[in-house]
């Protein structure tokens, strides 16, 4: 998930600081998630996808799909 995570972030054109800021998140777990150290739980999992405006099988390296919005 770190690779998958820090390739996302950088397509946003954000630093790991820029995403802590925006997630709320302390870059230093960010820098763990992306080195692969530590795994997000769902909570986390979560509140990184809202920030990044993804689904979190998209993190994951889920096959995923987008629901129709009703």
């Amino acid at each position: 998930m770190g690779n998958r995570l820090r390739d996302i972030r950088r397509a946003r054109g954000l630093t790991q600081l820029e995403l802590a800021r925006i997630s709320g998140i302390p870059v230093s777990v960010i820098r763990k998630w992306e080195s692969g150290t530590r795994t997000p739980l769902s909570d986390g999992l979560r509140t990184l996808a809202d920030a990044l405006d993804v689904c979190a099988d998209q993190l994951l390296g889920r096959p995923w799909r987008r629901w129709p919005r009703w």
